[in-house]
């Protein structure tokens, strides 16, 4: 391929890893608010989001970082 080809398909790998960071960072963030506002823990938070089985013990290691 040539380097302009590389080049924007790295730039596409990179923006869809930062659009999938943005989730993630949005969803850390609503998992806070909700568990401040509505006083609850964060299972009954990630409930609240729907947060799939399999995230969740990804989602609670990045709120004890």
């Amino acid at each position: 391929m040539s380097f302009f080809l590389e080049l924007k398909k790295e730039m596409k790998r990179e923006r869809t890893e930062g659009i999938a960071e943005g989730r993630e960072e949005g969803q850390i963030n609503a998992l806070r608010n909700i568990m401040e506002g509505l006083n609850l823990t964060l299972e009954k938070a990630m409930d609240v989001l729907k947060i799939p089985a399999g995230d969740r013990s990804k989602y609670a290691a990045m709120l004890q970082d």
